[in-house]
């Protein structure tokens, strides 16, 4: 068994995990839940064109979201990728950078308009699924909210723009307070 663990250990390469946390208040209510969902879609996959595309730095990279209304209105925004070791800070750096950039710029047109027909499509193929129906009456219901205004969201999609992904970016990637973890593989001695 002894010899079989050191062959595998030969074929298994060296990997860290990066794991960049933003997160604090969060009003919450549908348009602000669609926008940090729309601008945490766009940015993972920027990020995805950049570290893993055009760098070569990781197979994945996800970039998700999460909000709470109970106990206290929160957001969260998560990054995270695997990559080796020796290039974690370089990556690292390279995702802050795409934030700053994303921050100042926004979308680009095809962005937005590619996320805005995804989130349509997903709307139109859950509303035909009895789990999704139900699951947005309970979750509306436990937050004192109108089930009728699932129905809304389409529209809310389609009044997307630029300007409110790139004020979303702003307000909840602040660079000025968020946690950064990574995780580096042991020193073999």
């Amino acid at each position: 068994l002894d010899q079989a663990a050191m062959v595998w250990d030969v074929w298994i390469e060296p990997k860290s995990r990066a794991a960049i946390v933003f997160s604090g208040p969060f009003v919450y209510e549908q348009p602000r839940r669609v926008a940090i969902r729309a601008m945490s879609e766009i940015l993972e996959k920027r990020l995805l064109e950049v570290i893993r595309e055009e760098l070569g730095g990781t197979y994945s990279i996800t970039a998700a979201y999460g909000y709470q209304k109970f106990p206290k209105q929160e957001y969260s925004i998560t990054i995270q990728f695997g990559c080796s070791p020796e290039r974690t800070d370089d990556l690292v750096k390279r995702v802050f950078d795409e934030i700053e950039k994303f921050k100042a710029e926004g979308p680009t047109e095809k962005q937005l308009n590619d996320e805005k027909e995804a989130l349509l499509r997903e709307f139109e193929t859950n509303t035909k699924q009895n789990g999704f129906l139900l699951n947005q009456i309970v979750a509306r219901f436990y937050h004192n909210e109108d089930p009728a205004g699932m129905l809304l969201l389409p529209d809310l999609y389609k009044k997307l723009d630029a300007a409110t992904i790139k004020d979303a970016a702003k307000q909840y990637l602040n660079t000025q307070s968020y946690v950064k973890v990574t995780l580096f593989p042991e020193k073999k001695t």
